[in-house]
């Protein structure tokens, strides 16, 4: 019997990945990608949808994650992320289906001992963090098959996340500041999509563990060693590098504010599911390599 995968936000950098990821399955699973096509903020229309396609498992990346636009715009962003979820939820129990919810460590503030277990208390610094916070009570009420899923500094290829724009400062800056003073696991998007699989396959098969748990890049690191790090590998590889200096939160000035240390305990999602994201040693020398190869090819046809 086919069992059907939604997934919403499938023009995001982990909606991309999920689906490259899980189209690899096997034809038992039947793969329905949204995007911008469905607004997750239009109730009615997301209700009318799922009910159409009957999904089996809802896995939901969409989400407004401009953190510091949220400080700006937190009616968007609690629309997005709270209010939105809530309706998706209540669908979700309505039919049946089990909905598996990208959320994030910006749940946490500073009062949480790293590395946190999904145990610790909930207190976010900022209108993203309230906002996802919003999103997981709402989901916890509505039904009780669900997992939700946070997770930290998803990085990638795709334009849009830290990785990238080292990447593209590297090439283009002579030197580049980081704020030093925040700490998390960056999470490799197709590490973390590959998890995801891997839920999607025990949910089918009856064996899944629902609840809340952290999956993140097995490796926590400053955003500062994080910058120093990709410059390493690149001139390792003989690319451009920049020189990294260090700055504060408070020095940079960002709109939202961030935890200093959201560094994740993974153990339970191990112990449950048998895998994780691996670390940034293990993930950037492939990925760097492969997005100077890349760079190369498309400068060659411009």
């Amino acid at each position: 019997m086919t069992s059907k995968i939604l997934i919403l936000g499938s023009n995001g950098q982990m909606g991309r990945a999920s689906m490259r990821a899980l189209t690899r399955e096997p034809d038992a699973i039947d793969v329905v990608a949204l995007g911008r096509e469905l607004d997750i903020c239009d109730h009615a229309l997301v209700a009318s949808k799922l009910k159409e396609i009957k999904p089996d498992i809802v896995l939901n990346t969409a989400a407004f994650t401009a953190v510091d636009v949220c400080e700006i715009d937190p009616v968007r962003a609690f629309a997005t992320n709270a209010t939105a979820v809530e309706n998706l939820a209540n669908v979700c129990s309505e039919l049946g289906s089990t909905l598996i919810h990208l959320s994030t460590d910006y749940v946490f503030g500073d009062e949480a001992s790293a590395p946190i277990r999904e145990s610790a208390i909930v207190a976010p610094l900022n209108v993203y963090g309230r906002s996802k916070a919003d999103g997981e009570r709402a989901i916890k009420n509505a039904t009780s098959e669900h997992l939700i899923i946070r997770t930290s500094w998803i990085y990638g290829p795709d334009a849009g996340n830290f990785f990238a724009t080292i990447m593209r400062l590297a090439g283009g800056k002579d030197k580049v500041t980081i704020v030093e003073d925040e700490a998390s696991c960056p999470t490799l998007a197709n590490d973390l999509a590959d998890c995801l699989v891997r839920v999607c396959e025990h949910i089918i098969a009856g064996t899944a563990t629902f609840g809340t748990f952290h999956v993140a890049g097995s490796q926590g690191v400053s955003r500062l060693d994080f910058a120093r790090a990709i410059m390493k590998v690149r001139a390792e590889l003989g690319l451009k590098t920049a020189q990294v200096e260090a700055t504060t939160q408070a020095a940079y000035g960002a709109p939202a504010r961030r935890p200093i240390d959201s560094r994740l305990d993974c153990t339970a999602f191990l112990k449950a599911y048998g895998t994780l994201p691996r670390g940034l040693d293990a993930c950037l020398p492939s990925l760097i390599g492969q997005n100077s190869i890349q760079q190369s090819m498309k400068s060659r046809t411009d």
